[in-house]
């Protein structure tokens, strides 16, 4: 018998009738299959869609219902011209219905759709009046296959008139998370407004406004965050799943964060402008397509002084002939392990005479700074050391050293002169005088302070 010639002739007649037939054709070839299609037929009933934005633009969809749990004349209804900016919505107002002495609930149902994997509704909605009158304004679910409302046993979320939004009568859209609830299975929800009737205003219910309802897949937060500070800047970078787009908000610790932040696209980002040796707070959040994530944070990171590398050094001012400079610190505060590099003076001619072949005039905690005069002259550079207290204070041993740049600081080529001070240990001053300068020329000053091993 050709099976392939029976069901295309039945192709005329539908679909539904060629499943059928091609089921019961089976069956009397090959009884071993009927399970198999039978599970088919049944997981074909099973099958609803995911619950797409619903503006009520042609009234309450006919998927949906409407119920309460006492007998009312008033329940939910469309509006034409009250819904989010002016266009359709749903409304209900308890206060229309007298419902003294009882528990009165009004539910608006939706149709029947099944879970997304971390799904979340959101909506817009607002109420009547800044008037507190009693309602208590919920989110239901049921997994029941018919919408009866004793079966929406699950509040998703309650709010009371002075929670749903921050201003009662402007429409602000809600985010409730639907991920309690198992993905993939068939659900209604339920919009339910309740009241307790006492016969006062404050009891009567408020209008509560209802529109652009819909289902998506919540957009996941950023995660594995990682701040790397410089001393004006911080290299931030993170981990997302989906998105390429993000907004981040960099500010200073304890201050809060705003509603926006600056938009981004990757994951990471250097934040600029930052002062040395302060605390920051960032938070960052992905945009996806149908939804942002939440907000998380603070991420909480310092900056680094200025002066730790001599490519962020303590700055000299240009004209220190009308103001000299002074720098009064403690070289310990300089110390970092994070980029710390051991160098040494040993070899190199421009080390002060006297100095024993063995030390190392850069072996300790030291400090970078950078001089550009604004004339050309002679300057005078000088150090005075405390050898009491704690840390670098109770160390004599000290230098001062001027290279040309940056890339030859410790080199032969680049260092220009240098002093010291603990040699011997009485010796707590010392001074270079005379020391030539040319107008708009830099130079790297770096202050050690060192150990000498014998």
């Amino acid at each position: 018998m050709c099976y392939k010639n029976c069901f295309n002739k039945t192709n005329r007649i539908g679909k539904e009738f060629d499943l059928a037939f091609l089921f019961q054709r089976i069956i009397n070839k090959n009884k071993t299959n009927t399970v198999l299609f039978l599970f088919l037929l049944f997981a074909s009933n099973l099958s609803f869609s995911q619950l797409t934005l619903q503006e009520f633009q042609s009234g309450i969809p006919a998927s949906w219902a409407v119920q309460s749990n006492q007998t009312v004349a008033n329940n939910w209804q469309a509006t034409s011209t009250g819904g989010y900016q002016g266009t359709a919505g749903v409304t209900v107002n308890p206060a229309l219905n007298n419902t003294v002495g009882t528990n009165a609930q009004y539910f608006l149902i939706t149709e029947q759709f099944n879970t997304p994997s971390n799904g979340e509704i959101k909506f817009y909605t607002k109420q009547g009046s800044f008037t507190n009158k009693g309602t208590t304004y919920q989110l239901r679910a049921s997994t029941a296959s018919q919408p009866d409302i004793s079966s929406f046993n699950v509040v998703l979320q309650s709010w009371t008139e002075a929670q749903l939004n921050v201003a009662a009568t402007t429409y602000e859209e809600k985010t409730v998370s639907i991920g309690s609830l198992q993905a993939g299975i068939p659900v209604y929800l339920a919009f339910v407004a309740i009241t307790n009737q006492t016969g006062t205003t404050a009891t009567s219910g408020d209008t509560w406004f209802v529109d652009n309802v819909r289902v998506i897949t919540a957009c996941a937060p950023v995660s594995n965050v990682v701040t790397t500070p410089a001393s004006t800047t911080a290299q931030i970078t993170w981990s997302h799943p989906t998105s390429n787009s993000f907004e981040i908000q960099v500010l200073a610790s304890g201050a809060g964060i705003g509603a926006t932040g600056t938009a981004v696209t990757g994951t990471s980002y250097l934040a600029t402008n930052l002062t040395n040796n302060t605390t920051y707070d960032a938070y960052i959040r992905a945009i996806c397509t149908e939804s942002n994530s939440a907000w998380v944070g603070p991420f909480t990171f310092t900056t680094t002084i200025l002066g730790q590398s001599c490519a962020t050094p303590l700055i000299v001012p240009s004209n220190v002939t009308t103001t000299p400079y002074i720098l009064s610190t403690n070289l310990i505060n300089f110390h970092t392990n994070t980029n710390y590099v051991p160098i040494s003076s040993q070899g190199l001619s421009c080390v002060p005479p006297g100095i024993p072949p063995t030390w190392n005039l850069f072996s300790g905690d030291h400090a970078f700074l950078s001089f550009t005069p604004a004339t050309s002259g002679l300057v005078n550079f000088s150090q005075q050391i405390q050898t009491s207290g704690n840390g670098c204070f109770a160390n004599a041993n000290s230098s001062v050293f001027i290279f040309s740049s940056c890339e030859g600081v410790a080199t032969e080529a680049a260092c220009l002169g240098g002093f010291t001070t603990g040699n011997p240990s009485s010796v707590t001053y010392g001074e270079l005088t005379n020391f030539y300068v040319q107008k708009k020329t830099s130079f790297s000053l770096v202050f050690f302070l060192f150990k000498v091993k014998i």
